[in-house]
């Protein structure tokens, strides 16, 4: 467990507190934190205040902890999960097959129909790859 000092769990509780919490609660939330993330104690602290900040109810936040939930399953990402799980979806099921334009090249199959779409696959500043699977077996390929 790293080394927490008392003055930095007391600013974390004072941090707490002018996020809206009352003493008490801002206390058994910090007292929680320890308990329950003793090698990750900073980043949860300074998530869940990030996350009182941004508006999210105090007692979302104290089920969070208590459950022992951090990061992307916290009550503060649902609305964005959500979003991004339904324009997942709404994406898949637009991708109809293309026919004619490659032809796979797995000797089993031949196929001409390919699913193709484009991906960012290392830094925003370069181009995107063009990627192609295979309708019939799932064969990938992409072109730069």
């Amino acid at each position: 467990m790293p080394d927490v000092t008392p003055r930095l769990r007391k600013r974390i509780v004072d941090a707490l507190v002018q996020c809206g919490m009352t003493k008490k609660d801002a206390t058994i939330c910090e007292k929680s934190i320890y308990a329950n993330f003793p090698s990750d104690y900073c980043i949860v602290a300074y998530e869940k205040i990030g996350q009182l900040k941004s508006g999210t109810p105090s007692q979302h936040v104290l089920q969070d902890i208590k459950k022992k939930i951090k990061g992307w399953g916290s009550h503060v990402y649902n609305p964005i999960k959500n979003t991004y799980e339904n324009r997942i979806f709404q994406d898949n099921t637009k991708i109809k097959p293309v026919k004619g334009m490659y032809k796979c090249k797995n000797k089993e199959c031949g196929s001409d129909e390919f699913y193709i779409w484009n991906e960012t696959r290392r830094s925003g500043d370069e181009g995107q790859a063009t990627i192609r699977q295979c309708s019939k077996c799932g064969k990938r390929g992409r072109e730069n």
